[in-house]
């Protein structure tokens, strides 16, 4: 009776929560060999004010400042000299945001949208080829219309006691830059009326990395249970012990 009562308790107990967000949100940079956190050259982070407004202009190019090329919304992600021998320069883009109502696949404002800008001074010879204002791209990044190869990641959790939708996504772009120029990255981002951008990062670094965890914290990871999978076990043991002794009791009841 007491092994039944137990189970009744555990049944009324609230299961794990879902999932907060993440933490931290964006993957973490490593060294390709070794697997220690990467030092950038340099890395910034935004919210939703610094997005383009949903309402428009969007994507709006200007040729009226060269370290403003998309206006007022341009967001400045960092400069750099680069040096011989350090590898290849690259620029890190990473995306959050949550989904504001359902989105289906035939939507037609589907893609969170980073305009890019590199401004380098010409060099003659070089592969750097930028004038006296920034080399601009539009580039359609993250796609937010869920079964699609290239969608973005859909993470359900629970932000302030409300269910949402988290999308996430990262973009690397790789310049062959001239040594000893000085480098300037500019960019502007814009996501559907059915997304709310959370947070951006913009991180500028020097060859090769990955994002994935060291071989001992993987280990570690694979072998260790979630709480909310020890507790499901847990009821279950329970329940079954508690099944098996009514039964019993009910079995020498009628044999009575």
């Amino acid at each position: 009776m007491r092994l039944f009562r137990l189970a009744l308790l555990l049944l009324v107990l609230p299961l794990p929560a879902l999932a907060q967000l993440p933490d931290p949100l964006f993957p973490v940079l490593r060294e390709a060999t070794g697997g220690a956190p990467l030092v950038p050259i340099a890395q910034q982070t935004w919210g939703a004010d610094a997005e383009e407004p949903k309402e428009g202009p969007r994507n709006l190019v200007s040729d009226k400042d060269p370290d403003a090329p998309f206006a007022d919304r341009t967001l400045f992600a960092g400069e750099f000299r680069a040096r011989p021998g350090k590898g290849p320069a690259r620029l890190v883009l990473d995306y959050a945001g949550f989904e504001t109502e359902p989105i289906k696949r035939g939507d037609r404002d589907n893609w969170i949208v980073f305009n890019i800008a590199l401004k380098c001074p010409f060099v003659e010879g070089g592969k750097c080829l930028g004038e006296r204002l920034p080399k601009t791209q539009f580039q359609n990044l993250f796609e937010t219309r869920p079964d699609y190869v290239n969608s973005m990641k859909r993470t359900p959790v629970k932000v302030a006691g409300r269910e949402r939708i988290l999308l996430t996504g990262t973009e690397v772009f790789e310049y062959d830059a001239v040594p000893e120029e000085l480098m300037k990255f500019f960019f502007s981002f814009n996501a559907p009326a059915n997304v709310e951008t959370h947070q951006v990062r913009a991180t500028l670094l020097y060859g090769d990395f990955t994002t994935a965890a060291p071989q001992a914290a993987k280990a570690d990871a694979g072998e260790s249970k979630s709480p909310g999978f020890l507790l499901k076990l847990l009821i279950f043991v329970a329940l079954a012990v508690a099944a098996f002794l009514g039964i019993k009791a009910l079995a020498r009841r009628m044999s009575e």
